[in-house]
């Protein structure tokens, strides 16, 4: 038994490829079964702080990327304990094969890692949005999004850099020398995104405005749904998905009218010329008598204009900043009012006195 377990093969005792299996296998094992208890001891653990903890979101999100980190991080340093076969030494493209497995094994961990990283970074998020979900205030949610989109990038460019430097042994001091001497060319070439870039900033601790907020541009009228690290996208009352730069949002003439304190309304009548001014006295009264007796606040009712073809009575009124199908209900309402008034009152209107002549 024990010259068996002092063989050589690949270059290596059995014995050690035997503990080397061992290793691969009880990783395995733990990746396969210890995450579900793992999961239900951690919601258990944050339910008595007071924590609610989705244990299949966790188990996608954190747990599963994190298992897999550390299979393939056990399985990589066990496999490197190991001297590599000379029969694999075999050149490619003047390369050993030693030199490219290594390099591929690494890459392999080194993306692992920043998967789980990034994976935790959306868990957070999305903890972080469902409490921000429970506050009145947008700002906080557009705050989240913009931290994830932000850390996502940042970690993909180190992410990248690590790889260059671990996987394939690259010098990043040059590679970042380089960069710096093309990053004037660079930044002439992007010189629009680095503004847009920019302008997210300014919106961001501006705060103009925030998601879901209902924004009048010069281009498009519509709620704003996403505040990104480029655009910001708005969806309109015709449905469609308007995507605009943050350069542009910041630097045009944007009207938030989610933000208005009061909406003002004004209700244009044309009475005939025939109707005597003591009818149009009483009509301007009794209106203005009504509009103070519905849901508007400073109610104005006056005699405007006098032009060559009627008679114009002006009502203006605010209201508070409702919901859009209920300012148009409450306009249809009043609208309806107004017009019983008037009929109410005997004037004729400017065109329907045209249609009798």
């Amino acid at each position: 038994m024990k010259e068996f377990l002092a063989s050589q093969v690949f270059d290596n005792r059995v014995d050690a490829w035997l503990i080397i299996f061992a290793i691969v296998v009880s990783a395995f094992l733990l990746r396969r079964f210890a995450g579900r208890y793992f999961t239900k001891l951690l919601s258990l653990l944050f339910r008595r702080v007071g924590w609610k903890v989705d244990p299949v979101v966790f188990e996608e999100l954190v747990l599963g990327p994190s298992i897999s980190f550390l299979f393939l991080l056990a399985t990589y340093l066990a496999l490197s304990s190991l001297h590599f076969p000379k029969a694999l030494r075999i050149p490619v493209y003047r390369i050993n094969a030693q030199v490219i497995l290594d390099s591929l094994a690494t890459s392999l961990v080194v993306l692992s890692f920043f998967r789980m990283l990034l994976r935790g970074v959306d868990y957070i998020a999305r903890e972080m949005g469902k409490r921000a979900d429970l506050t009145p205030d947008r700002t906080t949610h557009q705050l989240v999004v913009f931290s994830r989109d932000f850390l996502k990038v940042l970690l993909l460019i180190i992410g990248t850099l690590t790889m260059l430097r671990v996987a394939f042994d690259q010098d990043i001091t040059k590679i970042l020398t380089g960069l710096s001497l093309a990053g004037a060319a660079i930044a002439l070439a992007a010189r629009e995104s680095l503004e847009n870039l920019i302008a997210s900033f300014i919106i961001f601790f501006d705060k103009p405005f925030s998601i879901g907020d209902v924004l009048k541009t010069p281009h498009v009228t519509g709620t704003v749904e996403k505040v990104g690290l480029r655009s910001t996208r708005i969806r309109t009352a015709d449905s469609t998905y308007v995507t605009l730069p943050n350069k542009q949002m910041v630097d045009a003439m944007v009207d938030n009218l989610s933000r208005r304190i009061h909406r003002r309304v004004e209700l244009r009548l044309e009475a005939s010329l025939r109707t005597e001014a003591v009818r149009i006295e009483a009509l301007v009264a009794s209106l203005r008598q009504l509009l103070q007796g519905l849901p508007c606040r400073e109610p104005q009712v006056y005699l405007a204009d006098i032009s060559a073809d009627a008679y114009v009575i002006v009502c203006e009124y605010q209201v508070d900043p409702i919901p859009l199908d209920a300012f148009h209900r409450l306009r249809n309402d009043i609208n309806l009012a107004v017009m019983q008034q008037v009929g109410s009152a005997g004037v004729l209107m400017a065109g329907v006195d045209k249609e009798k002549r």
